[in-house]
């Protein structure tokens, strides 16, 4: 009997667990909708383009993570390393924000759009 009740307040497992990735079904839907009349070729197509997109953003990015990870490897002093490797970790932040594909900004992980909380 309390069980029961404790379901009715709170839901099922199984209701909860769907209630939270509800939002992402819903997006995997619509990408599904909107892809589906393509044929193969056009979505291989894409694939290339995001990747294209992706090297572009990065690009820079990496050249400067191999350039400060080569100046930190060279250097012997102890607060040049770790002045280059706050640098690096800066680096390595702007790095991953501008890899982010279109996708997943409009539904990244964590987000409340998707199910989860930010805070979370």
């Amino acid at each position: 009997m309390l069980k029961t009740v404790f379901n009715r307040v709170f839901g099922t497992r199984f209701d909860r667990e769907l209630k939270r990735i509800q939002p992402i079904i819903d997006a995997i839907k619509e990408h599904e909708a909107r892809l589906g009349p393509l044929p193969e070729e056009a979505i291989r197509g894409q694939t290339a383009v995001l990747r294209a997109k992706i090297r572009e953003r990065t690009g820079p990015f990496e050249a400067e993570l191999a350039a400060k990870k080569q100046a930190k490897h060279d250097t012997a002093d102890p607060a040049s390393r770790e002045r280059l490797d706050q640098e690096l970790r800066k680096i390595e932040e702007d790095y991953r924000a501008a890899s982010v594909t279109p996708s997943r900004r409009s539904c990244p992980r964590r987000s409340p759009r998707c199910g989860r909380s930010a805070a979370a």
